[in-house]
């Protein structure tokens, strides 16, 4: 939530700052910025849930040096840089000083080895200590300095609020949008309470009126009751409601009042506005989403009186006529939040400042206008919503080694111990990764109950992860242990994406998304590896095309099917009898396709990559031809095109 407020902000804060530039445009461009900014909000979450991701390195987010803990364990030291004020585990220390480590810790290990009885924890390795400033520690013997209970103990409240951010949330969005509803039933009501107006004086005036301003859809007249303000509503049939006194008006007030209410309708005024609502709905929380809206309407109506002064009225009757109309008002009135009236109170004095000013820029907007500022608009929104700020790495890397942590730790315990790994940036000795280091720590994330949580650990790990036995077993172990898919599909992804390809990963990332409950996730992930690889290796080969057979989905598999022999075709004669071999495995899984037009879909995908020139791969695709079950897909597939 704090991260979509931020991005909320910056679009708010850019859209008040082009309108101080734009304070001299017209109020259709004005009101076109404020309605672009509010659209914005509206989609935000779904930019950033669903668009691209920039990642932007940010100097300030460079985390300073960590505070180093030496372990000695069995004789050996180590360091783990720990990242302040968040340490907890019973091995981790903040080291000051180093200056008489060594020789304090080594002492320390020989008496404690002399005078220590066995203990019954075999979770943790046993020889592990820690050397603070002041003293040398033992495993499980934390700081007092370091107690939690004393650095939160002011913070309860504010946890408490974070906790339920979200509740507070969603009752202010069920407020806010409820208070929506009830005014479109509000209006709803008075629209039907409202007389439809058949006079043909009227009917005669409204369409010589619309015309001109280029309105050519069905609008609804309706006589309201007297004393009310003149209201637009509705956007698919649009009605304009009159007061009942209108009947007293003189031509010329019904002609004016009528092009400024066919204005909004030429304009989609009532669309922007419910837009305009539910932005603020999704916003509730920020000012500057309300202070927009109000912007927005204030724009909407002067763009409107535009409008009718272009059209040929007299300024200085149509602000009389405006002030006469707020005068008179003493009946009952449309929401605002659900419909468009002509003039409230709180906004008349800008407005007929507006109108009697002859250097008022009012002219409309045009239609390529209108789309290159939505293009514009549109660019900026994804822009905000892509991009990621991370940290720059640090300029000097430190020793990250965890100690081992055996399997049957329980998951509290393993998720303290690793919470160190989300934080490291580097996991470098002499030069050369520590990947038993990193073993370990992915042995203790495969305890952790919360998949989002083994995500993240295994994410980092990924991000350090080599051609390494032992770390390979332990990472898919951990990989293995994870029953979300989502959450497994994303380490699996990460980790192809960075470059690990060699054949062995390859096959075990497969050998893992075999084992996925979501069939949409292990297409994901197989038809990333078919991108990146070639299929060549036999046992990949093998493999891959084992996962697709665990489909459920024939439009899944389809789909991986056709990445397959995309690429392959792509390649062209580079491998010829690899290819061959690819289409042959396709085809047979095509064959076992349960749907008829997948199954077309594959075997056109086979005639147009050329490989029915070989024997064995038209063998195959004769058997899978046979399999269709009507005769039109049959000569659907030999008549050619693909897909």
């Amino acid at each position: 939530m704090l991260d979509l407020a931020i991005r909320g902000t910056l679009i708010l804060v850019f859209a008040f700052a082009a309108a101080g530039v734009m304070r001299k445009a017209s109020a259709a461009a004005r009101h076109l910025l404020w309605a672009s900014a509010l659209a914005g909000l509206l989609v935000l979450p779904a930019v950033i849930r669903l668009g691209p991701a920039l990642r932007v390195p940010v100097p300030m987010l460079a985390a300073e040096p960590a505070p180093s803990v030496v372990v000695v364990r069995d004789g050996s030291e180590s360091e783990i840089p720990v990242a302040e004020p968040e340490i907890a585990g019973p091995e981790v220390a903040v080291v000051r000083t180093r200056a008489h480590v060594r020789s304090h810790a080594r002492m320390h290990v020989a008496r404690t080895r002399e005078n220590a009885a066995p203990t019954a924890t075999a979770s943790i390795t046993p020889e592990a200590y820690v050397v603070t400033d002041m003293a040398v520690q033992t495993a499980g013997e934390a700081p007092e300095a370091l107690a939690p209970g004393r650095r939160h103990s002011s913070t309860g409240i504010w946890q408490l609020v974070w906790a339920t951010r979200w509740v507070i949330w969603s009752a202010g969005l069920l407020l806010v949008l409820g208070r929506l509803l009830l005014g479109m039933a509000r209006v709803r009501a008075i629209v039907r309470e409202a007389v439809q107006v058949n006079d043909p004086e009227w009917l005669e005036l409204l369409a010589r009126v619309a015309h001109p301003l280029g309105v050519y859809r069905r609008v609804t007249l309706r006589m309201g009751p007297a004393g009310a303000v003149p209201v637009t509503c509705g956007i698919i049939a649009p009605v304009i409601i009159l007061p009942e006194d209108a009947e007293d008006w003189d031509d010329e007030r019904r002609a004016l009042v009528l092009t400024h209410e066919l204005a909004h309708v030429r304009r989609l005024d009532v669309m922007t506005h419910i837009v305009g609502q539910c932005a603020v709905a999704l916003f509730w929380f920020h000012p500057l989403a309300w202070l927009a809206a109000a912007r927005m309407r204030v724009e909407r109506e002067r763009a409107c009186d535009d409008l009718v002064l272009t059209a040929g009225a007299r300024p200085s009757r149509y602000a009389g006529d405006l002030l006469d109309l707020v005068q008179t008002l003493n009946g009952p009135t449309a929401p605002a939040a659900a419909a468009l009236a002509m003039a409230r109170r709180t906004e008349i004095e800008g407005r007929l400042l507006s109108i009697l000013d002859a250097a008022v820029r009012r002219g409309p907007l045009g239609a390529r206008r209108i789309a290159a500022a939505l293009v514009v608009a549109a660019g900026g929104i994804v822009t905000i919503g892509a991009v990621r700020p991370v940290a720059l790495p640090p300029a000097d890397p430190t020793v990250v080694i965890l100690p081992a942590v055996s399997a049957s730790a329980n998951a509290p315990q393993a998720a303290t111990m690793v919470q160190p790994a989300l934080r490291m940036t580097t996991a470098r000795t002499g030069g050369s990764t520590n990947y038993a280091a990193l073993a370990d720590i992915a042995a203790a994330a495969a305890t952790i109950a919360s998949d989002a949580t083994k995500r993240a650990v295994l994410f980092e790990i990924g991000q350090r992860y080599g051609a390494s036995d032992t770390l390979r077993h332990a990472f898919f172990g951990a990989i293995n242990t994870m029953a979300s898919s989502s959450e497994r599909r994303r380490v699996l992804l990460a980790l192809v994406g960075r470059g690990s390809r060699d054949e062995q990963t390859l096959i075990e990332v497969v050998h893992s998304a075999a084992r996925m409950a979501s069939d949409n996730d292990k297409a994901m992930v197989l038809r990333t590896i078919a991108g990146l690889d070639p299929l060549t290796d036999p046992a990949l080969r093998h493999e891959f095309f084992a996962a697709v057979s665990t489909m459920a989905s024939s439009s899944e598999r389809t789909r991986v099917l056709l990445a397959v022999l995309g690429e392959a075709r792509a390649r062209g004669r580079a491998n010829p009898s690899q290819n061959a071999m690819i289409a042959r495995l396709a085809l047979s899984a095509a064959t076992e396709l349960p749907s008829n037009t997948d199954k077309v879909r594959v075997l056109r995908a086979v005639v147009h990559g050329g490989w029915l020139s070989d024997a064995t791969v038209t063998h195959d695709f004769n058997i899978c031809l046979s399999s269709l079950g009507t005769g039109i897909d049959y000569h659907y597939v030999l008549s050619g095109g693909g897909d």
